[in-house]
């Protein structure tokens, strides 16, 4: 024979068990809400009156599950992009190591080029001031007239050919414009001027690019004219 004691534990136990089933039919109920099935209140009315809950307790059980599902799969699209990053990593490690090689080639090989260059546009600088000095120094105004004649043909050219060499240099920037990808793959217009725009570089550059070895000759033959030119003014 049961003592009271143990009635009153077997009837709590029984009423803890039975509470937990119908905690557990509420939360299945509210899943099953939250994933879209439909219940009828005949259905729905005894689970909640058997979890002593109600009709908002039910709905908001379903949104805290929806809420669940929404951060869980945050959670695990990081997890998945997570991977990614040794992979990543290891890469962008070549990149660099790439990029520094890349450098230290270019300080190799251009900076003795910048450093001639650099000397070259100080004897252009020296040059451009002896010229004047000759022009100053010569009585013969028919020679001084041929040589700015010739002078200015050759500034002419070579404003022309600089022009020429940054139009043709321009082609691979053309291409990026016409063919790269700016984000307005959903704007027809805006997509079709952009590649017009880029063609119309291409275009450009190949014309110059056709001209350029002709006006590297004109401007050859002009600095052979302007050298004799001042042959003859300082009279060598």
């Amino acid at each position: 024979m049961q003592t009271l004691e143990q009635v009153k534990t077997q009837i709590a136990d029984e009423a803890a068990t039975k509470q937990r089933a119908a905690d557990a039919q509420f939360r299945k109920m509210g899943k099953q809400i939250a994933e879209g099935k439909e219940f009828p209140l005949s259905i729905i009315q005894p689970v909640i009156d058997a979890a002593g809950k109600t009709i908002d307790d039910l709905f908001a059980a379903a949104q805290r599950h929806r809420e669940r599902v929404r951060l869980y799969g945050i959670v695990q699209t990081h997890a998945t992009m997570a991977k990614e990053l040794p992979g990543i990593y290891a890469n962008l490690a070549d990149a660099q190591a790439e990029l520094e090689k890349a450098r230290r080639k270019y300080d190799d090989i251009g900076g003795p080029l910048v450093a001639r260059l650099g000397e070259i546009e100080q004897a252009d600088a020296k040059a451009t001031e002896a010229r004047q000095r000759l022009l100053d120094l010569n009585d013969d105004p028919e020679k001084r007239a041929h040589l700015e004649m010739v002078c200015q043909r050759k500034a002419e050219i070579g404003a022309r050919l600089n022009q020429l060499v940054k139009t043709a240099a321009a082609r691979h920037q053309g291409e990026h414009v016409r063919d790269g990808s700016w984000g307005d793959e959903h704007l027809p217009r805006e997509k079709a001027r952009r590649m017009a725009r880029g063609q119309a570089m291409i275009a450009a550059a190949d014309a110059a690019d056709a001209e350029l070895e002709a006006v590297r000759k004109e401007l050859a033959d002009a600095q052979a004219d302007e050298k004799k030119a001042f042959d003859l003014l300082a009279e060598l």
